[in-house]
């Protein structure tokens, strides 16, 4: 399995920002309650998972995955993931990946843009506008000692805030920082933290020891480790597949979460609820699942997409042992316009145009057969 950290930034031009809808869910403290949607990586202590769950675990660790690999995954997709391994340990892949991005390239646009062409270019609210330009303002007014002490920045980290946040006569787009340099920075300042999970989970019928269907359970997991920008955009998990499959939809719940301090170190704070992702497919290519990274309008009180599963299940009558991929992309929206598209002919991808950062193909990308 790979999990590996990698800047991934296409810098072209916007998809239409969804309206918020409010989430209505009873606040709750991770690890206080675990049931099946409860992410595996939210659950700290362990011992509180019934037997059934640490029976299931250990299945599939037996089965050569690693607690890495399954972090991403509900409780009941871990069930099912296990219940199928049981049956045939050939019937399950998963594929997942970690990403790392650059947070002080947006801090640098944000910067040397005025009020209006962050309306204007960058989509933004003029409130979201204004309130950032008044963050950038304050940190005029402190000095580096000020700024370590309530950020919790090192004197590498402040440095680079610092020019970040100077604004440039001739405005050239910030180089993204090196990933050997990035190692040295603690701080949610430098980066953002994503990792993206695959699993296919093979659920075709068999009679008399002959495959007489392709059926697949496909899941799309999503974390996010470190807090990105709070820009209040719209995200997009795309996924596109070959062979002809006919695709249903089981399940695109998003989990909604706090943010706790103000520009450049946020964290991630108590969880708010979940709604669901829009979906828009193409009948035997692909489909696109997007959604706000923001619930509410209100900067005083806003929860973002911290974790969310997309289900799919992928069909087709008769089998004939042909082989097929299905492959997937998180695709998260960070300034100007764009948009994202799959297609299956000539070739399985998933597309963007717009600035996005995004995920590698290679690392979500199984073979099924129909």
């Amino acid at each position: 399995m790979k999990n590996k950290g990698k800047i991934s930034l296409v810098l072209i031009a916007c998809i239409t920002i969804t309206s918020y809808t409010n989430v209505h869910a009873k606040d709750i403290e991770s690890n206080v309650i675990i049931n099946n949607n409860t992410v595996y990586r939210e659950v700290e202590n362990k011992e509180l998972l019934n037997d059934r769950y640490q029976d299931d675990i250990s299945v599939i660790k037996e089965n050569g995955y690693s607690e890495a690999d399954i972090q991403d995954l509900s409780m009941d997709t871990i069930s099912e993931v296990a219940d199928a391994l049981e049956e045939d340990s050939d019937s399950v892949q998963i594929s997942t990946g970690v990403y790392t991005f650059d947070e002080l390239q947006n801090i640098e646009v944000l910067a040397n843009l005025s009020e209006e062409e962050l309306v204007s270019q960058c989509g933004l609210s003029k409130q979201k506008a204004k309130e950032i330009k008044k963050q950038f303002k304050s940190f005029e007014n402190m000095s580096n000692n000020q700024i370590k002490k309530e950020y919790n920045l090192n004197d590498g980290e402040v440095a680079l805030l610092r020019k970040a946040l100077r604004k440039q006569s001739n405005y050239k787009p910030y180089k993204a920082i090196k990933d050997d340099d990035k190692v040295t920075l603690s701080s949610t300042i430098s980066s953002s933290k994503l990792s993206f999970t695959q699993t296919v989970v093979n659920n075709s019928t068999y009679k008399n020891g002959k495959r007489t269907n392709s059926n697949y359970k496909v899941t799309e997991s999503f974390s996010w480790l470190k807090c990105y920008y709070p820009w209040g955009f719209t995200d997009t998990i795309g996924v596109a597949w070959s062979g002809g499959y006919t695709y249903s939809t089981s399940s695109k719940s998003i989990s909604y979460y706090n943010m706790k301090g103000v520009l450049p170190s946020f964290t991630w704070g108590a969880a708010k609820g979940t709604k669901n992702a829009s979906a828009d497919g193409t009948a035997s290519k692909g489909c696109k699942y997007s959604f706000s990274q923001a619930y509410s309008s209100s900067l005083s009180n806003i929860a973002y997409a911290k974790s969310g599963k997309i289900v799919l299940n992928l069909t087709q009558s008769g089998y004939t042992g042909k082989k097929a991929q299905v492959i997937s992309k998180y695709c998260h929206k960070v300034l100007a316009p764009g948009s994202v598209s799959v297609s299956s002919s000539p070739s399985v991808t998933v597309s963007v145009k717009a600035s996005y950062q995004t995920t590698d193909t290679d690392d979500t990308n199984n073979s099924i057969y129909y």
